[in-house]
């Protein structure tokens, strides 16, 4: 193993970092305090997340650098990354920072930011530097490290990202990172093969809540008229699901529980049926892949057979892969098992907030806390002497 990766500490930052150690702050006092960490998955600011981070000396290296080396990693696909445009990956990190480039970039971005070429390793490095702007802000989750780790869909790489730089192995995150870029090349491959592609705003992924999921499964099952298979593959409580498939489809579900719950709402006018009306809510998400469904085993396939010309160990990246594309995701599993662990607080890596809301109300009634840690506004806030989040429930 080697040392922890280093990175430069402008002047500012190291003053900062020093006032810390004078000053006890949420975040240093998690040193003493048993914490899990959470990183949250796609349907997440990440772009926003890392041009933040570019504004930062101290992180733009270590992130560039690591960037640079997921391109000698992969080189021995290069050329089938080539025909994706995406031999090498520019996230931008040197010039996101300079205000008069900003516009002309983020109109190129928003065209990108959906696709999981960019996504993927987008969301991971962004996690990336918040860990490290972590340990700057007065947690460093290498020497105190976290009760248990827990990822929300594509947050299993970053569940991997943790332990490697908890064991300081720079390599290590070279190579999650280069296979967040296969994973993300394959998937936008696939996904062009199969011919899913965005319908208006209907896309390849549906939010569904306050629809028990009884409910939700009869419509998805019973409904004879799907072109495509549609994956219940995001539970995030009892009452909100992520749908996956092809956005036509979608469509079609989605006009389906809108039927069910007008003739509910009218059976309720009616008073031929008690208690509170069915009101479900559903938004389709940023994306452009069904992730957790059957559909992306192709992607599956050809990214553990990029992984194996570059060398890395095929069932490391067939669980990890698998984690971001297949497997089925049950969130409040994944945070009753962080509870189990003794953590007393969770702290959301990000990006952004999102997993903090969701999980906050998993967490109800349980006497542990949740966080945001996933912008720098955030941190600022968990690391000022005498801020302390609202307590648990």
């Amino acid at each position: 193993m080697s040392d922890h990766p280093a990175f430069h500490v402008p002047e500012p930052l190291q003053k900062r970092a020093a006032s810390m150690t004078s000053s006890p702050t949420f975040l240093s006092e998690l040193a003493q305090t048993p914490y899990a960490l959470l990183f949250a998955g796609q349907a997440t600011p990440w772009r926003a997340c890392l041009d933040e981070a570019a504004t930062d000396a101290s992180l733009t290296t270590p992130l560039s650098g690591a960037l640079e080396a997921t391109d000698r990693l992969l080189s021995p696909v290069r050329m089938d990354l080539a025909t994706l445009g995406v031999a090498s990956l520019d996230l931008d990190l040197s010039s996101a920072g300079e205000e008069s480039a900003a516009p002309a970039r983020r109109s190129a971005d928003t065209a990108s930011d959906a696709s999981p070429s960019h996504s993927v390793p987008g969301i991971l490095l962004a996690q990336y530097a918040t860990l490290m702007s972590l340990a700057l802000d007065g947690l460093d989750t290498r020497s105190h490290p976290p009760v248990a780790v827990e990822g929300h869909s594509q947050g299993v790489l970053g569940v991997e990202l943790q332990r490697v730089w908890q064991q300081g192995d720079t390599a290590g995150i070279e190579a999650v990172l280069a296979l967040a870029r296969l994973i993300g090349a394959a998937t936008s491959r696939e996904t062009r093969r199969l011919g899913l592609h965005s319908r208006g705003e209907a896309t390849a992924m549906v939010s569904v809540r306050r629809l028990p999921e009884e409910i939700l499964r009869s419509i998805v099952e019973g409904h004879d008229g799907l072109g495509h298979p549609v994956s219940i593959g995001v539970r995030n409580d009892r009452r909100t699901h992520v749908l996956s498939g092809y956005p036509e489809d979608l469509t079609l579900v989605v006009a389906a529980i809108e039927k069910v719950a007008a003739r509910d709402k009218a059976e309720h006018a009616a008073h031929r049926r008690g208690g509170a009306p069915l009101s479900p809510v559903c938004e389709f998400l940023p994306v452009d892949a069904p992730f957790h469904s059957e559909l992306l085993e192709g992607a599956l396939e050809q990214t553990l057979s990029w992984a194996t010309t570059c060398g890395m160990d095929r069932e490391w990246a067939r669980g990890l892969a698998r984690g971001v594309l297949i497997d089925h995701v049950d969130w409040p599993a994944q945070v009753r098992d962080a509870v189990s662990q003794g953590a007393h607080w969770l702290i959301d890596v990000g990006p952004g907030a999102t997993l903090t809301r969701m999980t906050r109300l998993v967490l109800e009634g349980s006497g542990v806390g949740v966080t945001s840690a996933g912008t720098q506004e955030d941190r600022d806030r968990l690391s000022t002497p005498g801020f302390r989040p609202p307590a648990p429930s």
